[in-house]
């Protein structure tokens, strides 16, 4: 599959990754007439069936934000994305497992992860003691 020239690697899962330009957060981004840039994933998901309807967002089945598969995709709210996001996550950013003694939730009801929070605090604490050397 290729769109505006560029390539994708499929992979066992059958996610179609994107070898192009990637986003900060990992998404696939290909340039727009417009001198910008556009998420490659939704350009797939328009040339496949056409407009996204004002409202929605393509959602990663998947969860490969490289993906630009249209067969891992579907269209959903804002809101439902974040969601199913969040509560797909059976890690953190670096790599800690959410377990109930790991895990603390703030007054949204969104997890953070104890064991990376308590390291932050630790380096804090130091960081400022060295400073008061």
């Amino acid at each position: 599959m290729t769109i505006t020239g560029f390539r994708v690697m499929e992979i066992p899962t059958g996610c179609h990754v994107w070898l192009g330009g990637k986003s900060r957060k990992g998404y696939g981004t290909v340039g727009s007439r417009d001198g910008g840039s556009t998420l490659a994933h939704r350009v797939a998901w328009e040339e496949a069936n056409g407009p996204i309807p004002e409202g929605l967002t393509v959602d990663h089945l998947c969860q490969n934000k490289a993906c630009i598969n249209v067969d891992h995709m579907e269209l959903v709210t804002s809101g439902e994305n974040s969601a199913r996001a969040h509560r797909l996550k059976a890690y953190c950013p670096r790599g800690h497992e959410y377990t109930e003694n790991n895990t603390h939730r703030n007054g949204h009801g969104w997890r953070y992860c104890r064991t990376c929070h308590n390291e932050a605090q630790r380096r804090t604490y130091a960081e400022s003691k060295a400073q008061t050397r």
